[in-house]
């Protein structure tokens, strides 16, 4: 009796996982739908790039805890970095960023 049981139950718990597998993914998918849907209307809401990036770092900061992005571009056919930050970041960071940035566009 406890032979047929054994079975029963393993492959219950082998269902089980693969359906809490599934549900996992469905609801990451689901979160990244949620995800570009809002930046979609961010987006579509932005009048300059500036506001543009900063809707979107500050979105991807609620979906995916992003906390900064830098954005290589040209101002006037000059090159530029900016930095874009959804929440404030340790001095020691903002340096550091800062730095990588100035290397980037060749200023010293």
């Amino acid at each position: 009796m406890g032979a047929n049981k054994d079975p029963e139950s393993h492959e219950s718990r082998d269902r089980k996982r693969s359906i809490e597998r599934a549900e996992s993914r469905v609801e990451a998918r689901t979160r990244e739908l949620d995800l570009i849907q809002a930046l979609g209307r961010r987006a579509a809401e932005a009048r300059t790039p500036v506001e543009l990036f900063r809707a979107v770092v500050e979105e991807l900061q609620r979906g995916e805890g992003l906390d900064a992005a830098l954005v290589a571009l040209r101002v006037e056919g000059n090159p530029e970095l900016r930095l874009y930050v959804s929440r404030p970041i340790a001095d020691g960071c903002a340096a550091e960023l800062f730095d990588f940035r100035n290397h980037l566009i060749g200023r010293r």
